[in-house]
């Protein structure tokens, strides 16, 4: 099972809700959105169980509990039936 460190600054936050995750990439993206739970979550990382696969630096919006933001996928494992995902936020670039 994958592990991720904490520290007090940014603590672990485990969560059993659904989200639904649509991959961004024109070349992987033919189907539908898919359901994920979320496992757990830092503040700029997230973990999902999910039925579909995950190339690692793959675009994805995740939408959950009525907000949707950007995630890059940062690992795939597969755990059981399904994948455990890693995915850290997309932060856009600043302006000079």
């Amino acid at each position: 099972m994958l592990e991720w460190t904490t520290t007090a600054a940014s603590p672990r936050r485990t969560h059993k809700c659904l989200a639904t995750v649509r991959v961004l990439d024109p070349l992987t993206s033919s189907g539908p959105p898919s359901l994920a739970e979320v496992v757990e979550h830092l503040e700029t990382t997230i973990k999902l169980r999910a039925h579909c696969d995950l190339r690692v630096g793959t675009l994805v919006q995740l939408d959950v509990e009525q907000s949707s933001s950007l995630w890059t996928g940062s690992s795939s494992f597969e755990y059981g039936d399904a994948f455990l995902l890693a995915l850290e936020l997309t932060t856009p670039a600043r302006k000079r």
